[in-house]
């Protein structure tokens, strides 16, 4: 599993390919709710999730800010693409956003 040392260092981006998923394993969301803090998570991308999985994605980012655990910046870091070079388009501009607001 991912070394909690990593996102205590630098925030991480989750990227998750859904594409070929039918059912949702909620082990992986458990354990990363568990032992990871949300302020080491840049974002999740989710590529070619299906409606279920965009409403459970989300339902979980609003739990964790209701919930007090996050703010209310945990619903735009939940980001659905079609493909994996959608994902790295994203990826690479959510790093230039990260590094542009850590220049100012």
């Amino acid at each position: 599993m991912l070394s909690v040392r990593v996102g205590q260092q630098q925030p991480i981006l989750i990227v998750a390919d859904l594409s070929e998923a039918t059912t949702l394993e909620l082990e992986g969301g458990r354990y990363l709710s568990e032992h990871i803090q949300p302020e080491w998570i840049l974002g999740t991308i989710y590529i070619g999730a299906r409606l279920l999985h965009r409403a459970v994605s989300k339902g979980i980012a609003l739990a964790m800010h209701l919930t007090g655990r996050t703010d209310a910046s945990a619903l735009t870091k939940v980001h659905f693409v079609a493909s994996e070079a959608q994902a790295r388009e994203l990826i690479d501009r959510l790093r230039a956003e990260r590094l542009g607001k850590v220049a100012c």
